[in-house]
């Protein structure tokens, strides 16, 4: 199993039995960080198979090694009456951040955006934001930019770990990065955000309030799977196969 792609397991257990299901995810359950990895590949349908017996506890904890937009989309593929039961068992930060994340159409930007990104003060250097990035106990799955904020967390830059990792040291942050950042409000909607992002060429777009205080950025991995027709998603039958 572990020698598989995450999306590779995914559509394995969308074409398995009951029982052949049944037992990929009990022999998953012994690594819950791959787990997680697994049933953020699976469609709405597919989530709701895998937690189907799963009790209130496992949930909650499935939930909490999750991406927090992945998280909030697994706990709407509950039954609505199971949905705060389980939300209580999941630790804090991960319960409030889930909460925040609820109030937002799921289809809009921040619905869409995870909360989990890689923010440093524009003055800090790139020597610093690189030791401050393998310092990090967790980094993010999907680290396509890194933003840059103020002292009030307000957005001033962006910059792509490429970028990154190609500046001198001691340079500030601030003297790499792009000074205008493109950014979207919470409430704009998926083909917005698609649009804006396929015409810049853009991995991560942030999300802003009015403020333009960083509330979370919309990466290109939540975006596809939304906007690509839904026969399309099997990589055979996306080739032709």
């Amino acid at each position: 199993i572990r020698r598989l792609h995450p999306a590779e397991l995914a559509d394995l257990l969308e074409d398995a039995s009951d029982a052949e299901g049944r037992e990929i995810m009990e022999a998953l359950q012994a690594d819950p960080a791959f787990e997680a990895d697994v049933v953020e590949e699976l469609t709405p349908q597919g989530r709701r198979e895998a937690i189907r017996e799963r009790s209130d506890a496992e949930v909650g904890e499935l939930l909490a090694t999750m991406e927090p937009d992945d998280a909030v989309d697994l706990l709407l593929s509950l039954e609505q009456e199971r949905r705060e039961s389980v939300l209580a068992l999941v630790p804090e930060p991960q319960q409030s951040t889930i909460k925040r994340l609820l109030a937002y159409n799921p289809d809009s930007a921040g619905g869409l955006m995870t909360t989990d990104v890689v923010a440093f003060p524009a003055q800090m250097t790139v020597g610093e934001a690189c030791s401050a990035l393998r310092a990090r106990e967790e980094v993010p799955k999907n680290v396509w930019a890194v933003f840059l904020v103020d002292g009030e967390h307000r957005l001033v830059g962006q910059l792509s770990l490429l970028e990154l990792l190609r500046a001198e040291a001691s340079v500030p942050l601030a003297d790499v990065a792009d000074d205008d950042p493109r950014s979207v409000r919470p409430d704009a909607d998926l083909p917005e955000v698609a649009v804006l992002m396929a015409d810049l060429n853009l991995a991560a777009v942030a999300v802003v309030d009015r403020d333009e205080t960083l509330l979370g950025a919309v990466t290109v991995d939540d975006v596809l799977p939304r906007t690509i027709q839904t026969g399309w998603r099997r990589r055979v039958e996306a080739m032709g196969g």
